[in-house]
């Protein structure tokens, strides 16, 4: 589809969303992934002729299929497209927070290490978000009962961005 600039943004207080200048004449169709650079901003799910809005990933809305890469790991050696090969690769569901700059990662076991600082990565295997995206790092870890309360940073803070790539989705190539 091509780079597209913002031209709106939610201007509530926890903004969920934003408008990008890129629309039905250009190919977007509802479910494509918006990212900046490797790191996930959100799914575009409104379409206009020549905009799309891009629901966030601090959207309650959002749930994602993602995995844990502890940062004692070098992530220069990192492929994220490679499937785990070890039993300390996490996975979790990243959904949108409760605070406009939170995400919660669920589902992730107390015995399993997770440390702030961590990088959150999807996985693709929710069949919504390519596998490999950055979506944020760990910011605070609480043991519960069975799992950890996982808050997580959101990697793309949308008041920053000014453009975004918005990406084909998941079987197709790019559109013409």
């Amino acid at each position: 589809v091509g780079p597209a600039s913002v031209v709106a943004r939610d201007p509530s207080a926890w903004p969920t969303s934003l408008w990008l200048d890129r629309g039905s004449a250009d190919g977007v169709r509802e479910g494509m992934t918006a990212v900046c650079g490797y790191q996930l901003l959100g799914w575009i799910d409104r379409v206009a002729e020549r905009r799309c809005r891009v629901r966030l990933a601090n959207d309650p809305a959002f749930l994602a299929i993602c995995t844990v890469v502890p940062i004692h790991r070098d992530l220069a050696l990192l492929d994220a497209t490679a499937p785990p090969e070890t039993e300390e690769d996490l996975q979790g569901v990243l959904r949108g927070g409760r605070r406009p700059d939170r995400c919660i990662l669920d589902w992730v076991g107390v015995d399993q290490a997770v440390t702030p600082g961590d990088l959150v990565l999807t996985t693709g295997l929710d069949g919504r978000f390519p596998k490999g995206l950055e979506a944020g790092r760990i910011l605070a870890v609480r043991p519960d009962a069975l799992h950890h309360r996982i808050e997580v940073a959101p990697a793309v803070r949308p008041d920053a961005i000014e453009s975004a790539q918005i990406l084909p989705l998941a079987g197709e190539g790019t559109p013409r």
